[in-house]
C-alpha cells in the first residue's frame, strides 16, 4: 500500500514538473499552439499598429514583430504585410493576454508569394489586441500597415468559460 502511494506521489510530481516546464511559459500563445518564443509577453505595452500607413520592421521565428491595437468598439481590423525575399511570413492576432481571435491567423501566401500576407478579422469588443508577425525559419525585413472599420453591430459578449482571466483557481486537495 505504501509503495503504491509513493509511486503515485512520484508520478504526480513528475507530471507537475513537466506541466510547469511545457505549459508555464509566459509567452503569448499563438495559433496552433506555437508560442512567440523570445517575443513580447502578453500585457506588455507594444508599438501601436500603424493605421493608414506602412512602417518597416524586422522579424524572425524567434523574435516576432509585435504591435498593439486599442479598439474603442467592435469592428474589423485588416493587417497587410509584405516582406523581402522568400521568408514565409505569418500574422497572428490575439487579445491582450494572448488568446487568438477567431480567424486571427494568416499564412496564405498571396499569389504564391511566401512573404505576402493579409488578414481581416472581427474584433468582437472593446479592448487591447496584439498583432504578431513572424517567419517560419529565417528572418525578414517587412512593411506592415493596417486599417480599422468600427462596426458595433459585430460585437459579441465574452464567453465566461472561454478565457484564462475567468478560469477557476484550482486549490490542491479541494474538490470543485
Amino acid at each position: 500500500m505504501i509503495s503504491r502511494v509513493r509511486f503515485a506521489l512520484v508520478a504526480t510530481c513528475i507530471f507537475v514538473l513537466f506541466a510547469a516546464l511545457f505549459l508555464g511559459s509566459g509567452q503569448p500563445a499563438l495559433a496552433i499552439g506555437q508560442p512567440a518564443t523570445g517575443g513580447p509577453v502578453a500585457g506588455q505595452d507594444l508599438q501601436v499598429l500603424p493605421l493608414g500607413q506602412l512602417v518597416s520592421a524586422q522579424t524572425s521565428a524567434e523574435n516576432p514583430v509585435a504591435f498593439q491595437f486599442d479598439a474603442e468598439t467592435a469592428g474589423f481590423l485588416t493587417v497587410v504585410v509584405r516582406g523581402d525575399g522568400e521568408a514565409d511570413l505569418r500574422i497572428h492576432i490575439t487579445d491582450e493576454v494572448g488568446v487568438p481571435l477567431r480567424g486571427g491567423m494568416s499564412d496564405v501566401d498571396i499569389n504564391g508569394d511566401l512573404s505576402a500576407e493579409q488578414l481581416t478579422v472581427v474584433v468582437p469588443r472593446v479592448g487591447t489586441y496584439h498583432v504578431y508577425v513572424n517567419t517560419m525559419y529565417s528572418s525578414s525585413l517587412l512593411n506592415i500597415g493596417g486599417t480599422w472599420i468600427p462596426y458595433p453591430g459585430v460585437a459579441t459578449e465574452p464567453d465566461p468559460d472561454g478565457h484564462p482571466n475567468a478560469a477557476t483557481a484550482l486549490v490542491p486537495g479541494t474538490p470543485i
